[in-house]
Formats: structure tokens, sequence, C-alpha cells
């Protein structure tokens, strides 16, 4: 029985193109040396996570799901708060923040159903039975 749906599929390909980009960003910032190191440092550690994150959902670990869930609540959050906090923004920026609550909000909303908690719990469940 294949266990990754199509929407679990798009939530890790999601995680682990999150973290790409993430590492990719803290090289070029640490190459251009444009921004101080503190920003590298965080921009590495939120890329690792990420990539964790997303390997943990591939092995299909329940506390990767909860870290994901809890990782696009921030996202959501952040987003809203540079949105009002900066009141300098484009339609652009409407456009990419709208984008970006959107699909977390999707990914929380998915995260959280029934049948897909479900599919990660079992996993535990099948070595307490066997």
């Amino acid at each position: 029985m294949n266990k990754y749906t199509k929407g679990l599929i798009a939530v890790i390909i999601v995680n682990l193109l999150i973290g790409a980009y993430l590492l990719f960003v803290s090289l070029i910032m640490a190459i251009s040396q444009t921004l101080p190191q503190i920003y590298i440092f965080f921009f590495s550690i939120f890329s690792i996570i990420y990539l964790i994150i997303g390997v943990g959902l591939i092995k299909l670990r329940n506390w990767a799901r909860i870290s994901a869930i809890v990782f696009f609540s921030i996202a959501i959050i952040e987003t809203l708060f540079f949105q009002f906090y900066l009141k300098k923004f484009t339609s652009l920026d409407i456009v990419s923040s709208l984008f970006k609550v959107i699909i977390s909000a999707w990914m929380i909303i998915y995260l959280l159903k029934g049948s897909i908690r479900l599919i990660f719990c079992q996993k535990k469940y099948m070595h307490t039975v066997s």
C-alpha cells in the first residue's frame, strides 16, 4: 500500500525546497558578505531544520509532521506581522504574502487531517504490535 498521497508528496517537496532555498541564500550571503553574520547563521539553521523536517516526512515520522505544522504556523504569523509592520509594500509583496499564507494554511490543514495523522501514527503502532 502506497502511503504517500499527492498532498503528502507536495508537503515533502515544499519542505525540501524551502530548506534548499534557505541554504542557497545563506551561501550567497556568506560569499557576498552583504549582511551581518547573524543573518547567515539563522538562514543556515533554518535551512537545516527544514531539510531535517523534509527527511522526517519522507520517513513518515510524526515529529516531522508536527514540526512542519509549527513551522508553517510561524510562517503565517511572520508574513502577516511583516505585512502590517512594514506598511510599505508593493502589489507584488501582497500577492507573494497571500500566496505564502494560503500555501502554509493548506499544508497545516492537510497535515492535521485524520487520515494523514493516521499514516504517521501507523508506523509507531505497527512496531508495538509486532
